[in-house]
């Protein structure tokens, strides 16, 4: 299972975001254009439009939402990457550069 950056976050929850706001302000325009002239639907198209303007509606609700957790969780992520990077190995040094960090010296 690959692995989710940072950054893949971030810019996923920022589109969530962004998407979100498109879409709370088409629903109304589009609803309007295709029902504004009186000719509302009738039978099943009326059962299909409610179900997908409660689909829609739900979706932009929500999304807002989970786009701002998913950039807090990148920027908590930056944070544990940055931080709690493994430290780099120290150098092992020979005997003729000096003794070797935490060994007791072989002369005493």
């Amino acid at each position: 299972m690959p692995r989710l950056r940072p950054k893949v976050v971030l810019w996923l929850g920022i589109g969530l975001l962004v998407a979100s706001l498109i879409l709370s302000y088409a629903i109304p325009g589009i609803t309007y254009a295709r029902f504004g002239d009186g000719s509302g639907p009738t039978g099943v198209d009326g059962a299909l439009v409610s179900v997908l303007t409660t689909l829609l509606s739900t979706i932009s609700v929500y999304s807002p939402f989970l786009g701002s957790a998913l950039v807090g969780a990148s920027i908590v992520m930056f944070y544990i990457a940055k931080n709690f990077a493994p430290a780099p190995p120290l150098p092992l040094t020979d005997e003729a550069d000096g003794p070797v960090p935490g060994e007791p010296d072989a002369a005493s």
